[in-house]
């Protein structure tokens, strides 16, 4: 049975990932007014946000897996949008092929899951769970599975690479694909298999080591970065990496809080970083300074929302990440 459904958790992204992309989608109006191809770009555009609205409200593993692989081609032709870019085409298939490694684990997890429950429908597999009908064994290799899939998804050690490379795709698909949207599906596909990992510690203790190994090394290498969209990129899979954190300790709500408030502050970010580029021409951290002066209110949009990622209160970004310190 294939349906959509409407719950808590998916009627919650839904609205980030709606909200999020009219953003977007007004900010692209005056993005891609003077450039060739809009028609091809918001055709695009468009394919992913339906197929990633899908993802989020179906019902079955099946639908969800189709919706993820539909992300996952829009994603691909996204990147390489200007393909006549020098390291555009490579850029979007590195992403395309890197995801579809995680891809596969997901697979054979909903092929796995309709062979223990024969059915796909994810509230049927979660109710097996609840009346302890499935053995524990299979239970923690579908974990794993799907765990593939969200490292993938969300760009988690070791699988990590292809984010910062999107970048070469135009500002508007790194601030929805990249910061809000196809990133979150790996953390979204964990929120809403919980009960999965819940009867699987182990798989539990590998999204939180996984996701402590990229805050950390995301976190570090941002630091090297010259490219102020690399610099957010490396920032982005850190940011994931610290939800992953609070999944692996058990704090799903703590997760899909700092979900929201990474969606609403990199999104702006990456936006801002796009009037950078278009005004100045680079995104060279060496060339850049004094911008605010020049450019008053995309400055101030930049603080407030940098201040919101650095954890400042009384911002979004101290509140969740509060609670996932907690």
């Amino acid at each position: 049975t294939l349906g959509l459904e409407v719950t808590r958790l998916t009627w919650f992204v839904a609205t980030i990932v709606a909200s999020i992309a009219l953003g977007v989608g007004i900010y692209s109006l005056g993005y891609m007014a003077e450039k060739a191809d809009r028609s091809r770009f918001f055709a695009e555009l468009g394919l992913f946000i339906g197929a990633m609205l899908v993802l989020v409200l179906s019902s079955s593993l099946v639908l969800l897996f189709a919706a993820w692989e539909v992300v996952g081609l829009a994603s691909y032709l996204l990147i390489g949008f200007n393909y006549a870019e020098p390291g555009a085409p490579q850029a979007a298939a590195k992403a395309f092929l890197m995801t579809r490694i995680g891809d596969v684990g997901l697979l054979l997890g909903w092929l796995l899951a309709l062979t223990l429950t024969g059915t796909t429908e994810i509230d049927a597999l979660i109710g097996a769970l609840g009346q302890l009908q499935l053995a524990a064994a299979p239970v923690a290799l579908m974990a794993f599975l799907m765990l593939a899939g969200a490292i993938g998804k969300s760009a988690q050690r070791p699988l990590t690479g292809w984010l910062p490379d999107a970048m070469i795709g135009p500002t508007p698909v790194s601030a929805l694909l990249h910061s809000a949207t196809m990133v979150a599906a790996g953390v979204f596909l964990l929120l809403r298999l919980y009960p999965v990992f819940e009867v699987a510690p182990g798989a539990l203790t590998a999204v939180f080591w996984i996701g402590a190994a990229t805050a950390l090394v995301g976190g570090l290498i941002a630091t090297g970065e010259m490219d102020l969209k690399r610099v957010l990129a490396w920032s982005t899979a850190s940011q994931l990496g610290e939800m992953m954190i609070a999944l692996g300790l058990g704090g799903p709500l703590a997760a899909s809080f700092h979900l929201a408030a990474h969606a609403a502050f990199k999104s702006t970010l990456f936006l801002a970083a796009g009037v950078v580029q278009e005004e100045t021409g680079t995104r060279a951290l060496n060339r850049l300074g004094g911008l605010i002066r020049a450019l008053p209110f995309t400055g101030a949009v930049f603080l407030i929302a940098g201040l919101a990622l650095a954890g400042i209160p009384p911002l979004s970004g101290f509140w969740s990440e509060e609670a996932i310190l907690a």
